[in-house]
């Protein structure tokens, strides 16, 4: 493999369709065309030369908070912001005479915005960039003579967020699925490549994570575009046969990293020849004859068995894998179907669209009752004025900086640990901002076009980098803002000291606010998204059950098994949002937990397979039989789910831990001769999933019970 392809397979997956490198793009460009609007305006009208740092801050901003979940929604909050912030601006600048009132609607307006997070995104994301608005006119003090322009400059700033999310509505679905494919083989090649190193079990886990995103990204596509309208297929045979490409690679590379073959030479061949025609499957450059080839090959080793005639069985599942990913790139992306595969959107009764909800009675709700955005919107508001007393105190000028920490770290946060971690996070990545971005703007020397490329280029890798860790967003901010005092010619050592110190404060008085008033307790919101994602494990369950003596089940099997692995992404989403907190207090067990939740959700996307792949022909009477032994076994892992779940819910309840209970695995020995390979391979992930939740309940509860290693596909019949 070249450098160039060991470096698209590393970070395939990273970025599943390249979503925010799309975004990163769009709010960067926005924010150039911004900067080249304002240093136009700038010019014409005379303007203060510091008003180029409004121009970018707002126009990131703007494109920053946007959280709609549609392209439309997005279009439609980013042409309500205009408004919002003009508004925002003009009251700052009326009040601007009287200090005393100019920091109490503030304070007011900070906890105003985090309240209206209550009525979904838009309302949050206008409520953030009203106080942004307001924010800035306190930092640039506008005169009235100067209000006019700067409330051009500032709806200018929004305007060219508005013209790049408009041009975001232009869509390539088929490119989109091409680019999303490709991007699941290059994860699969990473993943097989960190198989040879056993030593970072680390490493296999996180790359076949990023398998795992790629596919939840090609669910998504289904979602939102009719599969047969730009893909030679239907809706689910593109997801089981990416689903197959995905599990067979899976079970290869745990396989080959556990190093189950027998260590002959002639098995070594044959796993290092089984390795090397999987690479060629998987490379986008490879010839048509070489993908026959490798093709051929791996028909005729599944073909022998999954023993084969050396015993080599990693060998089998590579050609498993091969023959996979080989019926995924045979699908054609040149053109769809001739029908109209056109949706038809669920909607309600008439009767039930017109009939009124009822509006609740006004009643005193006691305050541990609130809901998490009003008592967050008061923890807010009292942390923005101890921070507006502690930033007076340390800087007059620059006292609003503190507020600002302050009010950040509520933004992205609904828990006492979440506001920890986020406070953390923003405080490393300002410190070690200020660091690193003194430097080129030292060596920018005054040059406003480059500043304004160093500001455009840390847009980028704040809203690239950001969503994977926070500690990046506030390092690429820091670094911009860093820029924009160069803009503003107030760059000195003391005001970065002063940046950090007022980020410090912030950042103490929001978790103090956060733990000492009206604390939001972590764990019931941690404990929600478990139940979700346990209600979705025995949905897939049941789907399962059903689908065995029936057909035509395949896409709702397909729909719970997302809809688990969507929960199962909100857990991980809770816990890392959590993770200063839990490492403070040495949460080992819910890292643990969450480790195992992955166990079970690709032992179901196994299960899953087992049903909606066409299985070979077996004797009625075989088929009945083995259902009802899959079925039993369902049962099984059924109430070791519901132990597991009271486990994690009330760790103090008693729980029914049997050691001695049979382990699902020895359900393979009672399938009848001539059992399917698929009913196999059923009862071994329904044997994984049951393995996760005993060590689930054991390890949660502080049981003993007796587990042996996780079972294995090397564990099914010959």
């Amino acid at each position: 493999m070249t450098p160039r392809s060991r470096i698209g397979s590393a970070f395939a997956a990273r970025d599943p369709g390249r979503a925010r490198l799309t975004v990163a793009i769009g709010v960067a460009v926005g924010a150039a065309a911004s900067a080249a609007v304002g240093m136009i305006i700038v010019k014409e009208f005379h303007a203060d030369g510091g008003l180029l740092a409004m121009s970018v801050f707002l126009s990131v901003m703007a494109g920053n908070m946007v959280r709609d979940r549609s392209a439309t929604g997005r279009v439609v909050t980013t042409a309500l912001m205009i408004p919002a912030v003009l508004l925002a601006i003009v009251v700052a600048a009326a009040l601007s005479s009287n200090r005393l009132v100019v920091i109490g609607v503030f304070v007011v307006l900070s906890g105003v915005a985090i309240w209206v997070r209550r009525f979904g995104p838009r309302a949050g994301a206008l409520g953030s960039l009203s106080f942004m608005g307001y924010f800035f006119t306190l930092f640039m003090k506008p005169t009235l003579e100067h209000l006019p322009v700067f409330c051009l400059i500032g709806a200018c700033a929004i305007a060219t967020q508005l013209v790049v999310r408009s041009l975001m509505l232009l869509k390539r679905p088929r490119p989109e699925i091409d680019v999303l494919l490709k991007e699941l083989r290059a994860a699969s090649a990473s993943a097989l490549r960190a198989t040879s190193h056993t030593d970072h079990r680390g490493g296999l886990r996180a790359a076949l994570a990023r398998v795992d995103d790629v596919a939840r990204a090609i669910t998504a596509w289904q979602q939102h575009f009719p599969t047969d309208r730009y893909v030679a297929c239907d809706e689910g045979t593109l997801a089981a046969r990416v689903l197959d490409a995905r599990v067979d690679t899976e079970e290869a590379c745990y396989e080959l990293a556990k190093g189950a073959s027998p260590g002959a030479p002639a098995s070594q061949h044959a796993t290092s020849h089984a390795r090397a025609q999987l690479r060629i499957i998987l490379d986008e450059r490879a010839s048509a004859e070489q993908l026959t080839a490798a093709k051929e090959w791996a028909e005729g080793v599944i073909a022998r068995g999954h023993r084969g005639e050396d015993g080599d069985f990693a060998a089998y599942l590579l050609a498993r894998s091969t023959i996979a990913h080989m019926r995924v790139r045979e699908i054609d992306l040149s053109h769809g179907l001739v029908h109209d595969g056109r949706r038809v959107k669920e909607t309600s009764s008439p009767a039930a669209a017109k009939k009124p909800a009822a509006r609740p009675a006004l009643h005193w709700v006691p305050w541990s009752q609130w809901q998490a955005t009003s008592r967050m919107a008061v923890q807010a508001m009292i942390a923005a004025a101890l921070a507006c007393a502690v930033g007076e105190a340390i800087s007059a000028s620059r006292w609003y900086w503190a507020v600002m920490t302050a009010f950040v770290i509520f933004i992205g946060a609904s828990t006492r640990s979440g506001i920890l971690t986020r406070a953390y996070r923003r405080v490393a990545g300002t410190a070690l901002g200020i660091v690193v971005g003194v430097v080129p703007v030292i060596l920018a020397d005054h040059n406003k076009s480059v500043m304004i490329a160093i500001c455009v280029v840390s847009v980028f890798c704040m809203l690239y980098f950001g969503p994977l860790n926070y500690v990046y967003s506030a390092f690429s901010l820091t670094v911009m803002l860093v820029a924009l005092y160069g803009l503003l010619g107030v760059l000195d050592t003391k005001i970065l000291e002063l940046r950090l110190i007022e980020t410090l404060s912030g950042a103490v008085i929001g978790v103090v606010c956060a733990y000492l008033i009206g604390s939001t307790n972590s764990r019931p919101v941690l404990i929600t998204k478990v139940n979700a994602y346990f209600d979705a494990l025995d949905a897939v369950l049941k789907s399962v059950s059903a689908a065995l003596g029936t057909t035509g089940q395949k896409v709702g099997v397909l729909s719970s098994l997302r809809t688990l692995e969507a929960t199962q992404a909100d857990v991980d989403l809770s816990v890392s949002g959590m993770a200063a907190a839990f490492r403070i207090s040495g949460a080992q067990r819910e890292s643990t937990a969450v480790h195992l939740m992955y166990v079970i959700t690709r032992s179901a996307a196994r299960l899953t397979q087992s049903v909606v792949t066409p299985e070979s022909s077996v004797a009625p009477e075989t088929h009945e039989a083995s259902a009802q032994i899959v079925d039993d076994a369902i049962s099984t892992v059924t109430a070791s789910a519901a132990n597991a779940r009271r486990a994690i819910c009330e760790p103090h309840a008693e729980h029914d831990n049997d050691p001695d209970r049979p382990a699902v695995v020895l359900a393979l020995d009672q399938l009848p001769p001539g059992a399917s390979t698929a009913a196999s391979a059923a009862i071994m992930a329904l044997a994984r999933i049951d393995w996760a939740l005993r060590r689930i309940s054991d390890d949660t509860t502080g049981g003993t019970g007796r587990h042996s290693e996780i079972p294995t596909v090397a564990a099914l019949p010959a």
